[in-house]
């Protein structure tokens, strides 16, 4: 079982159990269960939201309501090749991820990417607007 508290919200990941856990901070008992193991990315008043890689061109996105967590936010995103989430944020009925697009490899520094972000509405999951590409 891994732990992760922020500020006074506390998770446990246990991977036995293929479980996360948002426990009481005062009593330690379960306020809610989600049945898998996400790793936390972010945080809000709102949300906790998490991301990892499925495979080389999909990684899954995930958010849940912080008070009850249900799940807000889930989603697989395909076609990724030479891609990797950077990050995510579920706030006010979207979630934002940051993606980096591989644009160079250097044997010693390793992959150079280019970062860009996409709002998606987070009932839908329909991809609401994307920024440029930043260096």
């Amino acid at each position: 079982v891994n732990f992760v508290m922020v500020g006074d919200v506390w998770f446990a990941m246990d991977e036995r159990a293929q479980q996360t856990l948002r426990l009481d901070p005062a009593s330690g008992a379960p306020i809610w269960t989600h049945p898998a193991v996400l790793r936390v990315a972010t945080v809000t008043e709102q949300a906790v939201s998490s991301f990892r890689k499925v495979d080389d061109s999909s990684w899954q996105v995930t958010a849940l309501d912080l008070a009850t967590g249900a799940v807000i936010f889930d989603q697989r995103l395909t076609g990724l090749s030479g891609h990797i989430v950077k990050g995510a944020i579920a706030r006010n009925g979207q979630v934002f991820a940051e993606f980096g697009a591989q644009y160079d490899w250097n044997f010693e520094r390793g992959a150079k990417y280019r970062t860009y972000s996409v709002a998606f509405d987070a009932h839908s999951g329909k991809p609401l607007w994307r920024t440029p590409f930043f260096d």
